[in-house]
């Protein structure tokens, strides 16, 4: 078993690195932009301060606000309620990705430097082949 010497090691983490990178960044372009949120006007908080929906928020002791309306919480509708919800699942999705890839880079190095050379190329050549394969899908 032929051991790697310190600059190959090196050099093939940041192979591995920029490889798991490619293969993270297509899975997320895969899983699309995240919802954006839907947030009331300026002008429909204030009807809703008006109409007293608004509720007005605790002291936290900063008052830094720019805007009347930032001292108020106010009532999601269903649509914006729906919003986050497909937000939320956007977020854990996009979570569980980048855990997977996290987990796969630190598998990866760890076998580069605990392994032999034959073992860590393998690696890397079966990494290059999922980035082409992604490429052509």
């Amino acid at each position: 078993m032929r051991r790697l010497t310190k600059t190959q090691i090196t050099y093939l983490i940041e192979r591995k690195d920029a490889l798991v990178r490619k293969l993270s960044a297509q899975d997320l372009q895969k899983l699309g932009p995240p919802p954006e949120l839907l947030e009331y006007t300026h002008e429909q908080k204030l009807e809703l301060i008006r109409t007293k929906k608004a509720v007005l928020k605790e002291n936290s002791g900063e008052r830094h606000y720019s805007n009347v309306t930032a001292f108020f919480s106010y009532p999601p509708t269903a649509a914006m309620r729906k919003r986050q919800a497909q937000r939320k699942v956007w977020e854990d999705e996009s979570k569980a990705i980048t855990n997977k890839w996290a987990a796969e880079s630190q598998r990866l190095e760890d076998q580069i430097v605990l392994g032999d050379t034959a073992e860590a190329m393998q690696m890397i050549e079966a990494l290059e082949r999922r980035v082409g394969q992604a490429k052509a899908a």
